[in-house]
Parts: structure tokens; sequence; C-alpha cells
């Protein structure tokens, strides 16, 4: 009987330890996005870091709000500009990142389009017949 009371309060103990290990911090991360100038930039992307689904980007004015568990790391990148990592340990609402140039320029652009073939002709193969 003492060996089924003690199993009952052992199951209990570790029902209630796991409980809490599941509750995890949520934090609110909001600010202002802006490049060296200070200017605010629109349209950033605003991400939580190994989680693709969860994100936002910037208003006109540069700001942006998401909800971060505590730990997590949140990236903010923007095509010019290198990539900002953040680690969400504390509830901030005016935090300002600022974005750097990236100083690496493009040498080739590839454009690719999908479902769409088109094949080359060469107008200058083309005889025509003279009457």
């Amino acid at each position: 009987m003492k060996f089924i009371q003690i199993m009952c309060l052992l199951c209990c103990c570790i029902a209630h330890t796991t409980t809490f290990a599941q509750q995890v911090k949520e934090l609110l991360i909001a600010g202002t996005i802006v490049d060296k100038n200070r200017e605010p930039i629109s349209n950033v992307s605003v991400y939580i870091k190994d989680k693709p689904s969860v994100g936002t980007s910037t208003s006109q004015a540069g700001k942006f709000s998401i909800r971060a568990n505590y730990g997590d790391k949140i990236v903010f990148s923007y095509v010019g500009y290198n990539a900002v990592e953040h680690l969400a340990v504390e509830t901030n609402d005016q935090l300002r990142i600022s974005l750097m140039d990236n100083s690496t320029t493009m040498d080739e652009v590839m454009v690719v389009g999908l479902g769409n073939v088109q094949r080359k002709i060469s107008w200058c193969h083309i005889q025509t017949e003279q009457w």
C-alpha cells in the first residue's frame, strides 16, 4: 500500500514539473529600424530565426512589432543592407535597430521566369523568295 502511495506522489511531482518546464515567457518587441543617416527604412523583413512562419515587416515610418519567446533571435534583413540579429530577453517597445549598407555590389543578376518557354530565333538565317 505504501508503495502505491509513493508511486502516485512521484507521478504527481513529475507531471507538475513538466507543466512548469513547458511554460515559456512571451515578450513583445517593438521599435524602429533606421539606416546610417537615421532615416527610417520601410518594408524591412522582421522574423524569428528558425521559425519562418513568424514574422512581419516595417511600416512606412520604419516601425515594427513582433511577439517572441524568451531566448528567440529576431532577424532584421533588407536588400542592400547587412542583416542584424537581436536576442529577445526582455520586453522592449522602444528598440532602435540601425542597418548598415552592404558594401559588396552585385556583378550579375539572373531573372528566372517559371512556366514560360521561349526560343531564340535568328532572323539572319531566314531566306526570302524573290519574285
